[in-house]
């Protein structure tokens, strides 16, 4: 394998390691400037798969010119090695968009816990707003659940009893619209009564 070759291949592997591992990372921390760096790592792969592309040509040209003349298996190889490294450079582009798309959905994700501290079971609720309506389970005494909501319009955030319509609803969140994302803590404590705790919003 020529220098152009071996450049070509770490073009193509480079990006595909650090796209992986800054998104890696950013799940276990959720550190915010890694959003930063997934961004600059995203282009900066896009200019290397560029540069990587003419390598590889270049370099398949001058390897297979250097086997003319040399055994069968020397004129063959240059083909194989640059058939691998150019299945790694593809390779980057459905890594890059099937992760893009997983950061975009956890970004836009708002999360809703709903914790139930009574002695009762709390019956079937009905989390609205936003362009969205998501059915809740009932939940025994102490059990806890999570609800991941991603809104399509503007508007609040409300929980409501799917058993007794007639209940008035709690605003959980005095607005939500499209890509917005956050979490809710929502606890059911032993008098019945409804305690909202915003943990956090991006």
């Amino acid at each position: 394998m020529n220098r152009k070759l071996r450049l070509a291949f770490w073009l193509s592997f480079t990006p595909l390691v650090l796209g992986l591992s800054t998104y890696g990372l950013w799940l276990a921390t959720d550190w915010s400037w890694l959003m930063v760096l997934g961004v600059l790592v995203i282009w900066g792969g896009c200019g290397a798969t560029v540069i990587a592309a003419v390598l590889l040509g270049l370099g398949w040209w001058q390897a297979s010119r250097d086997a003319v003349g040399g055994e069968a298996a020397a004129r063959v190889r240059p083909g194989w090695s640059a058939a691998g490294i150019a299945l790694l450079l593809l390779y980057n582009f459905p890594v890059a968009y099937v992760v893009f798309h997983l950061a975009i959905a956890r970004i836009t994700r708002f999360e809703v816990v709903l914790c139930n501290e009574a002695a009762s079971s709390w019956p079937e609720l009905i989390l609205e707003g936003g362009g969205i309506r998501e059915v809740v389970a009932a939940l025994p005494p102490g059990a806890t659940t999570r609800v991941d909501l991603w809104f399509r319009t503007d508007g609040e955030l409300v929980l409501r009893s799917a058993a007794e319509p007639a209940t008035p609803a709690t605003v959980v969140s005095g607005y939500v619209t499209n890509g917005m994302g956050g979490s809710l803590r929502v606890a059911r404590r032993a008098d019945g009564q409804l305690q909202v705790h915003e943990q956090w919003r991006r």
